[in-house]
């Protein structure tokens, strides 16, 4: 189980607690890990960060929080843009009694809002799209710098995974659909599936095993995927798939608008 180190930062010990008991929650009904720390100030976050390389997946930043006098820096929006001169790919998301950063929240790239008092509800569905984000960060470089070595034949052979769209189940053997064409092996796709990093690729049925990265639509019965190929998704799976895409969508987004609006970061 992948452990996901996250931080609480708000000038209130209240609201940290509140969010922690949330949290444990949250862990225990998704089956996920959480490493918390909790900051107490702005200033207290980014040293940790820059001083002492303190590594984050995840934080949850309150934008009304008092800073030392001595410091330039005073608002939790202050501190995201501070952030973001050293670290770009950190999933940020705001907690906050107002909703009228919105703008200054699209050019920190925040994944989102929480608004006081925060809720379950919100607070379990905003950490699962962030779960998601971070998974899709760190697994989308690891997906283009590794290989997968299979036999075709008598002959062993080396394929980088980020050229395989998808796998398919034909009988027994599997169908390889690379950017380069097709490759047969007699291998099962269980076989394959458990040499391949599990968050780039994805059961989608039964039969298919589709790179996430090669992913173009979702649709209701089918996958659209590099190449204009339909891959077909079960109902097992097509909501989750969906999620992911969609929130892929978001950040892509996201950032062709930051550029067209000349939004860079320091």
């Amino acid at each position: 189980m992948r452990v996901f180190e996250m931080a609480i930062c708000d000038d209130e010990e209240y609201w940290i607690e509140d969010i922690c008991g949330y949290l444990k929650a949250f862990m225990s009904e998704e089956e996920v890990e959480l490493h918390v720390s909790k900051y107490h100030s702005g200033i207290e976050l980014l040293d940790d960060m820059r001083e002492n390389g303190k590594n984050l997946d995840i934080i949850l930043l309150d934008v009304e929080m008092p800073m030392s006098e001595d410091w330039p820096v005073y608002t939790g929006m202050e501190i995201a843009t501070e952030i973001r001169k050293f670290n770009k790919e950190i999933i940020i998301c705001f907690v906050t009694s107002h909703r009228n950063y919105a703008f200054d929240a699209f050019k920190v790239n925040a994944s989102g809002y929480l608004e006081k008092p925060v809720s379950y509800l919100e607070l379990k569905e905003m950490l699962n799209k962030c779960i998601r984000e971070v998974r899709y960060i760190k697994d989308r470089e690891m997906a283009e710098d590794t290989y997968l070595q299979i036999s075709f034949g008598k002959e062993p052979f080396i394929i980088p995974v980020k050229k395989i769209i998808y796998i398919e189940k034909l009988r027994n053997k599997c169908i390889l659909h690379t950017t380069e064409g097709e490759l047969t092996c007699y291998k099962t796709l269980s076989d394959i599936y458990d040499r391949l990093n599990p968050n780039v690729f994805f059961y989608v049925h039964q039969g298919y095993i589709v790179n996430f990265n090669h992913i173009w639509e979702v649709k209701e019965k089918v996958i659209v995927v590099t190449g204009a190929l339909e891959v077909p998704v079960s109902r097992k799976y097509h909501n989750d798939m969906r999620d992911r895409h969609m929130d892929k969508i978001y950040r892509l987004r996201a950032e062709k608008e930051r550029e067209r609006m000349g939004i860079t970061e320091e």
